[in-house]
């Protein structure tokens, strides 16, 4: 590399480090109005639970009526404490840095244009992955903290202060969630409003199955107690066949795997030890690079068939 390519690079990196700083005061500003709307969303909603018993439903009142709603929803599945716009501007650094590092390694437009992508790509993949990665946690350990709230409503606690009571003894993301649920209760909102509002948070199934029950029992009356220790017991249940099907499915899911990831590293393998012999399949121009998009397009499909096979929902 020249000594103009290196002085682009610490010229891009700089750029990068000042565009944080500059904008580290406005993304803070932008948290903390956040949590202001969202305190008097609560305030209020428990409002208009106290006077008519039912929410307001009018846009914009719900904290999560906002702009980007479903990219804030996601963010806070993934546990990631940051707006919309902070986690976008993060992105749009990162990605202009991963573009001006490879324009100036490469020399070449197409690859700066490429890495971008790349690094873009891969971190809406890692979002996605964190979220589901959060929910099975808070799955899990949903039939662990039932009972425990089974025997505080026994022992007379008011579900506000149960849910509390058990978040003191679990992890995140439970004691997180519980936390806010009972916020929420604090302000007013009713205990099942409370749970549809954390099923909208953390969209599982076993979390709906809970406000299905809690929704009738508001409804209908009896002891809920003994309804979450059935709950309880049925979630465990699933969790358990869940894993037996995991087992017994490793092995198909493994092998739609290596097909896929197969064709990649043969290329990868000759083009590392025989440059030359690849080298007439990108030099005949279109019928070429129609080749590698038919053999791409067969290996995704190849793929997403083998997965489909092994696939068994059993919620």
């Amino acid at each position: 590399m020249t000594a103009i390519s290196w002085t682009l690079v610490v010229a891009s990196a700089l750029l990068a480090l000042c565009s944080v700083g500059l904008l580290a005061p406005l993304l803070l500003e932008a948290r903390r109005e956040r949590v202001r709307r969202a305190d008097a969303a609560l305030a209020r909603r428990a409002a208009s639970y106290a006077i008519s018993g039912a929410a307001e439903e009018k846009p914009g009142n719900h904290v999560d009526d906002e702009r980007f709603s479903r990219l804030a929803a996601k963010l806070h599945q993934a546990g990631i404490k940051a707006t919309p716009v902070s986690w976008l501007t993060r992105l749009a650094i990162v990605a202009l840095l991963a573009f001006s590092i490879a324009w100036v390694l490469l020399a070449s437009l197409a690859a700066g244009i490429a890495a971008a992508l790349a690094v873009t790509i891969a971190l809406f993949a890692k979002l996605e992955a964190g979220a589901k990665s959060r929910t099975k946690r808070f799955e899990s350990q949903l039939s662990d903290a039932l009972p425990m709230m089974a025997e505080n409503l026994r022992a007379g606690q008011a579900p506000a202060r149960s849910l509390l009571t058990v978040a003191e003894y679990m992890d995140d993301p439970l004691r997180e969630e519980f936390e806010r649920a009972a916020r929420e209760m604090g302000y007013g909102v009713p205990f099942s409003q409370a749970m549809d509002d954390m099923f909208k948070r953390v969209p599982c199934e076993d979390l709906r199955l809970l406000n299905g029950v809690v929704a009738i029992n508001a409804e209908s009356g009896g002891d809920l107690s003994d309804l979450l220790d059935s709950i309880a017991e049925t979630m465990q249940m699933r969790a358990r066949m869940r894993a037996h099907v995991s087992s017994i499915t490793a092995s198909g899911r493994l092998s739609a795997a290596i097909v896929a990831a197969l064709p990649l590293l043969i290329v990868v393998g000759l083009w590392l030890t025989s440059p030359g012999y690849l080298a007439p399949m990108f030099e005949s121009g279109f019928v070429g690079y129609a080749i590698l998009a038919v053999v791409a397009v067969m290996d995704v499909l190849g793929f997403l068939v083998i997965k489909s096979m092994f696939k068994i929902d059993i919620d």
